[in-house]
């Protein structure tokens, strides 16, 4: 992921990172049965588990800032671990809403 953003002209991604400007999140490596080294990762992509780590994000989170922007380029994947249903749901009542309640800018795949 790094080199791909360097590659797309932000060479100072560490510093963005240290700022807190960037969060890279691996959400891959809990797929493969491991733990991720990653400063950001979840453990688990089960519906349940994003749930209670979401309302945890959402209580000890930063304040409302709306020069953040949010990317999630491919929910489908919650598909393998999930029944349709629970994910969507999931997606709809709490991912999708934050950007508006915290002021920010979601861009969602």
């Amino acid at each position: 992921m790094r080199s791909q953003l360097r590659k797309l002209g932000l060479p100072n991604l560490e510093e963005f990172e240290e700022s807190g400007k960037l969060e890279l999140w691996d959400c891959y490596t809990c797929q493969l049965g491991r733990k991720s080294t990653e400063k950001y990762a979840l453990e688990s992509l089960k519906v349940a588990d994003l749930s209670i780590w979401w309302s945890k994000m959402q209580v000890s989170g930063r304040p409302p800032d709306p020069s953040m922007l949010r990317t999630f380029d491919d929910f489908s994947i919650l598909s393998r671990f999930n029944d349709d249903k629970s994910w969507v749901e999931l997606v709809l009542t709490r991912l999708v809403p934050v950007s508006f309640l915290r002021k920010e800018t979601g861009i969602r795949g």
